[in-house]
C-alpha cells in the first residue's frame, strides 16, 4: 500500500536526516522541478552536468545568502602545538593558529562515482550483456534516484591553521572562480609561510570551501561546486569490437615506427593532455592542455610558436600566417606565465583543447577526425567571423 503524502507537500523530493528520517519537501519550496522536468533532454550524446546548492552553517544572525563572498582553507599541523594559540585580523583575511576543533562540510552524492574530472560525478547505468546464437542482448538497470547529501561533520580538538579570506568583486562569480580567486589571493601568503615552516605548519587540508563571510567572522559554507551526471540520459551505443581492434593496430604500428625520443615527447604530452582533462582550475587547465601542445610540436630547445603554427596550418592545409588564432592563445599562456592575466576564458580553454587535441592525434593517430579539424579551424583560421575573440581576463 502506498504512503498518502499531505496536498501541501511534494511526494517527488524528500529531505533525509541523519538519524535516518526523512520529510517531504513543501511544495510552496520546491522551486523549478516542474521546469527541469519539461526541459529535460533524452538520448544526448553525453548527460548533461548538473550542480547543487545550498548553505550550511547558518542561523538567524548570519542568514543564508547574506555575508560577503569568501574563501575558507584550513590545515591542520604536524604535531605542532601553538603556544600562545594566534589570531591575526587583516581587514579582508583572518588567520588562526591554535587548537579546537574545525567544523566543515562538501557535497555529496551517495548513488555516483567520481568521474574522470575533478569534481565530476557520474549516477551510472548498470546492466547486463548476454550473448545467444551470435545476438547480444543488454538489458540496463538504471538508477532512477539522484541522491545528494550535504554532509557536515567537526573534528576533534587538533591544531591547526585556518584562513578566512573575503573575496573581492566576487558576486557574479561562480564557485569555481570564487575558488581560484581565492587560491590566488591567499598563494603568496600560503606560499610564504610554506618557505618558513614547512609542511609542519600547513600539512594536511582538512578543507577548502567557498561561502559568505560576517563581520564577526562567522562563516556560513556554500554546498556547490561538484556536478553530476546521470548516465541513463545518454542514448545507447554498440561499440564494435572488430572495429575498436582495427583503430588500436593502427595506432600500435605508428607508435612502432617513432624513434625512441619521439616516443618520450608522446609520453609527455600524454601526461599533460590527461594532466588538462582532470583540471578544475581554468588557468592549470589551459596551461596543461598548452604544455601538451608544445611537447609534441617543439624540437628539444625550442621555445617559439613557429613550429605549432606550421602544424596547425599543416593539418588545416593552409599557411602558417593564416593560423592568428594560435598565435593569441600563445599570449594567453604568455600573460597567465608572466602573472599579467588572473584566468583563462572557457573560448581559451576550447580553443587550446583544440589545438591539443589535433596535433595528439596527428602524432598518435597519423590523421586528425573531421570533426576534430572543424573544431580546429573555428579556433586557429582568422577567417572565421562567429568566434569570440576575448581570450583571457585581466587581473582584478
Amino acid at each position: 500500500m502506498s504512503e498518502s503524502v499531505p496536498d501541501d507537500l511534494d511526494p517527488r523530493a524528500r529531505l533525509h536526516h541523519a538519524d535516518g528520517s526523512f520529510e517531504y519537501v513543501r511544495r510552496e519550496d520546491l522551486k523549478g522541478l516542474d521546469e527541469f522536468i519539461a526541459a529535460w533532454q533524452r538520448n544526448t550524446d553525453l548527460p548533461d552536468e548538473q550542480s547543487f546548492s545550498a548553505w550550511q552553517m547558518s542561523d538567524d544572525e548570519h542568514p543564508a545568502g547574506d555575508g560577503a563572498p569568501g574563501y575558507r582553507i584550513v590545515y591542520k599541523t604536524i604535531r605542532t602545538v601553538f603556544g600562545p594559540e594566534l589570531r591575526i585580523d587583516g581587514g579582508n583575511l583572518r588567520i588562526q593558529f591554535g587548537n579546537y576543533e574545525v567544523t566543515w562540510g562538501e557535497t555529496r552524492f551517495p548513488n555516483a562515482m567520481p568521474h574522470r574530472r575533478e569534481g565530476k560525478w557520474l549516477i551510472p547505468q548498470w546492466g547486463k550483456v548476454t550473448w545467444q546464437g551470435g545476438q547480444g542482448r543488454y538489458d540496463p538497470d538504471p538508477d532512477v534516484q539522484i541522491q545528494i547529501s550535504a554532509h557536515q561533520e567537526t573534528t576533534p580538538p587538533g591544531n591547526f591553521v585556518e584562513l578566512l579570506y573575503r573575496l573581492p568583486d566576487a558576486d557574479s562569480l561562480t564557485y569555481a572562480q570564487k575558488l581560484t580567486l581565492g587560491r590566488s589571493r591567499t598563494g603568496p601568503l600560503t606560499a610564504t609561510m610554506d618557505l618558513l615552516w614547512g609542511e609542519r605548519i600547513l600539512g594536511p587540508v582538512v578543507t577548502e570551501e567557498v561561502g559568505a563571510v560576517f563581520d564577526d567572522w562567522h562563516w556560513n559554507r556554500l554546498m556547490g561546486g561538484p556536478t553530476f551526471m546521470w548516465e541513463a540520459q545518454a542514448q545507447f551505443r554498440n561499440a564494435v569490437g572488430p572495429e575498436l581492434d582495427h583503430a588500436l593496430d593502427v595506432a600500435f604500428k605508428i607508435n612502432r615506427e617513432h624513434t625512441e625520443p619521439e616516443r618520450d615527447r608522446v609520453r609527455t604530452a600524454a601526461q599533460w593532455y590527461w594532466r588538462a582533462d582532470r583540471e578544475s582550475d581554468p588557468v592549470m587547465r589551459f596551461l596543461s592542455y598548452w604544455l601538451c601542445v608544445e611537447a609534441v610540436a617543439l624540437e628539444p630547445g625550442g621555445h617559439k610558436i613557429g613550429p605549432v603554427k606550421t602544424m596547425v596550418a599543416a593539418i588545416l592545409d593552409t599557411t602558417p600566417n593564416m593560423v592568428g588564432g594560435v598565435g593569441r592563445l600563445y599570449n594567453v599562456r604568455s600573460e597567465i606565465a608572466h602573472g599579467h592575466s588572473w584566468a583563462a576564458t572557457t573560448d581559451a580553454i576550447a580553443g587550446v583543447k583544440a589545438i591539443a587535441e589535433a596535433v595528439l592525434s596527428r602524432r598518435l593517430l597519423g590523421r586528425v577526425s573531421p570533426d576534430r579539424v572543424r573544431e580546429l579551424r573555428r579556433y586557429a583560421v582568422d577567417d572565421v567571423p562567429e568566434r569570440q575573440r576575448r581570450t583571457s581576463e585581466p587581473r582584478p
